[in-house]
């Protein structure tokens, strides 16, 4: 027999019902991201965010999009200082956390004035522009004072929005690391296992810190150098795999992520772009971060997110479903635990 259309829809709509207006996952992701733009200010020279490239002088670019930033609308006023000065005491304002559903959009606005602005963004800066905008979108829905507070359901006619928004940036992810894993197969170097060693010995990108001896050691041996070029490959194909398979498996890819760019950031020093990236995948990972959520209880699927049942609610565990006061919707029924079960 045909499904038909409510048959069809029944598992979105249930998605959606399990999807909280407010969460604690997106606040670390979105923390994730800001102290990593905070750092790129905090310990980056005026010099090497805005070199000459060109025909054009040191300073920052103001094509497009970036007109809108703070470095270009300052530019002939308070100059790059005071823009820098602006960018960081809002990144403060969006790690303090107060008033998600507008702070997404300040963090925009930053986001933007930074990644656009910059003459030699890296990747993470590209990544950064994406999820926070996406994220702006997510946030719109979240009726929380705090981004820290517990986890928040309301009926608001934005959950749907910000439940698409969260699926674009799974997506959006799967597709980084699929395009960064198969483009690595076809370089002759991580073919035959010996990108790493020749990114140990860049005189730019090579391994620092007091572990830079041990990775050289590793990386100067055959075994350890294709152990490590094709580590690499394995793991983002995994992060992407995980992310585009079923909510139990999401947040593997999450710990996949802190692995291999934890890894880069103790080889590297790789730390905003790693920082981002996590960010990134985290968003995108959904939010069970803890291992328990990993592996179900037997016989019980894990769940979209945690909502809590009536009991919860009442005995304390802090997570509630309340209207939302900008865009309050009528209430919807009670959600069934059963699964949804599909008919032929």
């Amino acid at each position: 027999m045909r499904l038909t259309y409510r048959e069809w829809c029944a598992p979105f709509e249930r998605s959606i019902e399990r999807t909280p207006a407010g969460s604690r996952r997106v606040a670390l992701a979105r923390t994730l991201l800001a102290t990593a733009q905070l750092s790129v200010l905090l310990f980056t020279t005026w010099d090497t965010l805005f070199v000459a490239t060109g025909e054009a002088g040191a300073g920052p670019e103001c094509d497009g999009i970036a007109r809108a930033g703070a470095y270009c609308v300052l530019q002939d006023t308070g100059g790059t200082h005071a823009a820098t000065v602006i960018l960081i005491v809002g990144l403060l304002v969006v790690l303090s956390g107060f008033l998600p559903r507008y702070a997404g959009l300040l963090h925009l606005w930053l986001t933007v004035s930074l990644s656009s602005s910059t003459t030699l963004p890296d990747g993470g800066e590209s990544v950064a522009q994406i999820v926070v905008l996406l994220l702006a979108v997510v946030t719109l829905a979240d009726p929380r004072t705090n981004h820290w507070q517990a986890n928040r359901w309301t009926h608001s006619a934005l959950v749907p929005v910000a439940w698409a928004a969260g699926h674009l940036i799974r997506m959006q992810l799967v597709w980084i690391y699929v395009y960064a894993a198969v483009s690595k197969t076809a370089v002759t170097e991580w073919q035959d296992g010996t990108a790493i060693y020749y990114l140990t010995m860049d005189p730019m990108f090579g391994t620092s810190g007091p572990l830079a001896g041990v990775f050289d050691t590793v990386a100067y041996m055959p075994l350890g150098a294709l152990a490590m070029s094709w580590g690499a490959i394995v793991i983002e194909a995994s992060i992407a795999l995980l992310l585009l398979g079923p909510a139990r498996s999401r947040p593997l890819a999450f710990w996949c992520a802190v692995i291999l760019h934890g890894l880069f950031i103790v080889m590297i020093g790789l730390w905003s772009f790693a920082l981002v990236m996590i960010g990134a995948v985290l968003a995108a990972a959904g939010p069970t971060l803890l291992l328990r959520g990993v592996v179900p209880r037997h016989g019980r699927p894990a769940p979209e997110s945690e909502v809590p049942d009536s009991n919860e609610a009442v005995h304390g565990r802090g997570q509630e479903r309340t209207p939302d006061p900008v865009t309050p919707a009528p209430s919807a029924p009670e959600l069934d635990e059963k699964e949804i079960t599909w008919t032929r």
